[in-house]
């Protein structure tokens, strides 16, 4: 994601824990990412171009017991620095 924090334009990636009812890991999924693709003060923060969308990935699914004390649907936000494409290098 493209956006810009204390003034410096870059791309960034990131964390969010998304809560849901979902029947499969697959479908758990889909709906965490369907929640982050409509979150609008996300899609406000990224300054990315319409042919450069946000990407989106669900790196782990777990199934809890309760929600009981959750902020739902989403709870956290951790922005990490994306490496630019000339800093990547190839093995």
């Amino acid at each position: 994601m493209l956006s810009e924090i204390d003034g410096i334009r870059q791309r960034f990636g990131f964390f969010t824990n998304v809560f849901i009812e979902a029947t499969t890991p697959a479908d758990a999924e889909s709906r965490a990412i369907d929640i982050i693709r409509n979150d609008a003060r996300l899609r406000e923060t990224a300054l990315n171009a319409e042919n450069d969308p946000v990407t989106f990935a669900a790196e782990e699914t777990h199934e809890i017991e309760s929600f009981a004390g959750l902020h739902l649907p989403r709870q956290g936000l951790s922005l990490y620095p994306e490496p630019s494409d000339d800093s990547k290098t190839t093995a």
